[in-house]
């Protein structure tokens, strides 16, 4: 159905509020009165617009005219008429101008800025349109005529007599098929040299038809165009090219008037736009055709011109109320028209069109007026702690701190740039802009936004990192590391990475620095580190992180002491250069990884972004068992204290590519190029909600924020809350917490246990004794010999009476107490009735204490 296929229609309130004026060119330029044509290059670098004064000028995307961009047509004083179709050919490189009453086509070129007449020898041109992909420009006249024009070798195709009466409209097809309708009520079909395949009469003469790949069915004739859909008025004829003798007529309502203008979208269905202000969208799957999925009246009078954006799936049409956008992305429930108000311009507005790529929304008015709103901005962004760098406008970068967003009086640096960035980098005291392999480095400062340096890289930039002083560049494999702004004696430092020269080998793949780190991950799966200090500008040799897969992307924490590492298995881990260390992270999304973030206040929660959804981290540094990451989710906590977490990801809103995280609040920025706080996913238990207290107190525990745990437990007062608290605390270690909740729990023997250990200072000790309290002898035992006072292990095995096991461990840790151990093992033997085992260990036992007594001798004889 419709609403699954390609959702339904409604208006785009909040696009419109947040639609930026790119640029406006006035009527000094194309004149008044008459109609505004304008066409975007394929590319979308540059419009064409013409007006009633006969001048066709080209643009630039910022509304900027170009050297030599003016084709100057014959004046009406001469003879000449109104300007009738301006096109762009398939590789943008030709534009063609149709005049009413001139023989010759206008043609300029791009590369030299030159205007060439193409003398077509027919009167009175009516129709223009270049091939799809193809050389081939048809010019159609008012007698029924044709030219087939190929730019690239020059030949021009007459055909007479292609139609009797005036060619009034036509269209090229993906496989260069061009069909034409003329006043004659006929329909042509033809080749690329004008041969005719294809003839057939209409009942009324066609105003306008398109091609679709779309067969009635709803699917899909390998890509190729083989419908066209015909405005033949007040109905639209389907016309399929491989069963021409059964075209479907569809009518409408006569309330809707004539067919203004339609377009197809999605998988096969259309948008028609209807001259007394209706816009109606309908299927061409054969169980929905026939009936109107939408229809609303979206003018009082007039509708003039619908246009509609494939990469946005959005529509604007115009009327005499303004602009109207629709969006085809959710659906008409509750739909509002809303739209853009001109009538503080004058005159009507009766053209409007989508730049390709979606991102300007360019709209004609009868007082001579073009307007270009920006309506889609490309996600370009950076960030340096809660400072957000981003693409306002097609050639401004703004920069907000984050925690300042909900405030009204809050500081905004703009900073001009010359480009429209691919990429954008923020430090402490500069922005980075680059495309392709140039990057250009403004100062970031409320009172100067200064271009201080410009550098071209060998190849394509992959990334670009900043601090307050250094700049690390990665490209085709290698990182360039240098000062932004060299020192007062004109020099800069500058390294590259891998250095073969320190006999560093293989490809680097990706960089990242902090205020005192560069660190760079490589094919051979190093991570490095080097430090950016004047004073010691050098690698940190002893800090590198070796994996067994190729590193694909770096994320540290703000200090660097701690950095995310993904590999190209789509693996993660989180890396302690200390330690050396490589904790996994569990239940790592399985789609590749678009976005890794810190929070900067929680300092050990981690976000990642899969591109869909949001999935939460919680990284412990000390626990029971070690360095540990979890996942979070909501979590239940039962009656006995036990805590059970149910992992799981929370989706991100469509078109929002989250940048950095604050206290849970996550900045994001939008396909309109604003910035958006939204709060992070919360954990609690989902039956219980409604409990303000709880759903805070789960979360501070799973967050391991035991402090703002334990305000809630207050308030709570419940033994599972205490008992599921007391849990966590022993879980990371924190005695002092433990101890708090113990003594609220009336534990006494807890309280003293753990006051005798909460002095160790070995995170091992530590927890050895914690497994002990917990009566996990033998985890205690491992954690004992791992400290820095492994006699602890065989300390606990004689208080326990595991002599057995005591004697193994004094052989090793303490001999001089194997006879002791030996006569106590003995005696519990002994009791058990095995005396033949007990007297072996007496001897022993004996004899230890013999041999003792005879080295004793001999040192000293």
């Amino acid at each position: 159905d419709f609403e699954s296929a390609a959702g339904l229609c409604r208006t785009l309130a909040s696009a419109v509020g947040t639609m930026r004026k790119l640029f406006k060119i006035g009527p000094e330029e194309s004149g008044t009165g008459g109609a505004i044509l304008f066409s975007w290059q394929p590319e979308g670098n540059f419009l064409a617009t013409a007006g009633a004064n006969g001048v066709v000028s080209i643009w630039d995307r910022h509304g900027e005219k170009i050297q030599g961009g003016e084709i100057e047509c014959t004046l009406r004083q001469q003879g000449g008429g109104p300007i009738l179709a301006v096109e762009w050919d398939c590789m943008g490189e030709t534009v063609a101008v149709l005049q009413e009453a001139n023989g010759d086509i206008m043609l300029w070129d791009i590369k030299d800025r030159q205007t060439i007449r193409l003398e077509t020898n027919l009167q009175n041109p009516s129709f223009l349109k270049w091939s799809k992909i193809g050389p081939e420009l048809a010019v159609g006249t008012a007698k029924g005529n044709l030219l087939i024009y190929n730019k690239d070798n020059r030949k021009k195709i007459p055909v007479m007599g292609k139609h009797p009466k005036k060619i009034t409209c036509g269209v090229w097809s993906m496989s260069n098929t061009l069909a034409m309708g003329s006043e004659d009520k006929c329909l042509t079909i033809s080749d690329s040299e004008g041969e005719t395949s294809q003839q057939r009469d209409m009942k009324h003469p066609p105003k306008g038809m398109c091609f679709a790949a779309q067969q009635l069915d709803g699917n899909n004739d390998e890509g190729l165009e083989t419908h066209l859909s015909i405005n033949m008025g007040y109905s639209l004829l389907l016309y399929e090219l491989k069963d021409p003798d059964n075209p479907l007529e569809l009518a409408f309502q006569a309330k809707y008037g004539q067919i203004v203008e339609h377009l197809w979208f999605d998988e096969g269905y259309i948008m028609l736009g209807f001259d007394n202000g209706y816009l109606v969208v309908i299927s061409t799957k054969m169980q929905e055709i026939g009936e109107e999925l939408y229809s609303a009246r979206f003018h009082q009078s007039n509708l003039y011109d619908v246009a509609f954006s494939p990469v946005m799936k959005l529509a604007a049409c115009a009327g005499d109320t303004g602009v109207k956008l629709v969006d085809c992305n959710n659906g008409f429930e509750n739909l509002k028209p809303d739209g853009i108000d001109l009538s503080g311009e004058g005159g009507q507005t009766t053209k409007v069109g989508w730049s390709p790529d979606g991102q300007i929304l360019t709209v004609g008015t009868t007082t001579g007026h073009i307007h270009a709103f920006l309506a889609r901005m490309r996600i370009v962004h950076g960030h340096s702690g809660a400072q957000v760098a981003y693409l306002s406008s097609l050639r401004e970068v703004s920069v907000v701190d984050v925690r300042q967003m909900d405030m009204v009086n809050r500081q905004l640096l703009k900073i001009p740039v010359t480009i429209e960035p691919q990429f954008i980098a923020l430090g402490a005291m500069h922005c980075a802009v680059g495309i392709n392999n140039r990057v250009y480095y403004h100062r970031c400062l409320p009172k100067d936004t200064t271009l201080v340096d410009e550098q071209e890289y060998v190849g394509r930039v992959e990334t670009v990192c900043i601090n307050e002083r250094y700049a690390a560049v990665l490209a085709q494999g290698t990182v360039i590391l240098h000062e932004i702004e060299a020192g007062h004696n004109g020099s800069r430092q500058r390294r590259t990475f891998p250095d073969t020269a320190d006999g560093d080998t293989g490809r680097a793949t990706c960089v990242a620095v902090t205020p005192t780190l560069m660190v760079y991950g490589t094919d051979q799966g190093a991570v490095e580190f080097f430090l950016l200090d004047s004073k010691e500008w050098a690698m940190l040799s002893g800090a590198t992180l070796r994996h067994s897969t190729p590193i694909k992307a770096l994320y540290p924490n703000p200090s660097g002491t701690r950095v995310v590492v993904v590999d190209s298995s789509n693996n993660a881990y989180l890396g302690n250069p200390v330690t050396a260390e490589m904790t996994p992270f569990p239940q790592f999304p399985t789609q590749s990884v678009k976005h890794v973030m810190w929070d900067i206040n929680d300092s050990n929660v981690v976000m990642v972004w899969d591109s869909r959804d949001i999935h939460t981290y919680v990284y412990a540094p000390t626990t029971r068992w070690g360095p540990m990451v979890s996942k979070l989710g909501p979590v239940e906590i039962s009656a006995g204290g036990e805590i059970s977490m149910r992992p799981e990801s929370t989706p991100l809103p469509a078109n929002h590519w989250p940048i950095v995280a604050t206290s849970g609040v996550i900045t994001c920025q939008d396909s309109s190029g604003n910035l958006q706080n939204m709060d992070a996913p919360t954990y609690g238990s989902a039956d219980q909600r409604s409990n303000k207290q709880h759903l805070q107190f789960t979360q501070k525990l799973a967050l391991l924020q035991l402090k703002e745990a334990w305000n809630a437990a207050l308030v709570l007062d419940g033994r599972a809350y205490w008992l599921a608290l007391s849990n966590k605390a022993m879980e990371v270690m924190d005695i002092n917490m433990a101890i708090r909740v113990y003594r609220e729990l009336g534990d006494a023997g807890m309280v003293m246990g753990l006051e005798r250990i909460m002095h160790y200072e070995d995170k091992n000790l530590l927890a050895g004794h914690i497994a002990l309290l917990y009566d996990d002898y033998n985890k205690a035992q491992e954690l004992f010999l791992a400290s820095t006072r492994p006699v602890t292990a065989l300390e606990m095995r004689r208080d326990l009476l595991h002599w057995d096991q005591a004697l193994k461990l004094a052989h090793t840790l303490a001999p001089q107490q194997v006879p002791d151990i030996s006569v106590q093992f003995a005696r519990q033997m002994e009791f058990k009735g095995e005396y033949e085992s007990a007297l072996e260990k007496f001897e022993s036992a004996l004899n230890t204490l013999a041999n003792e007594e005879e080295a004793a001798g001999a040192g000293m004889g």
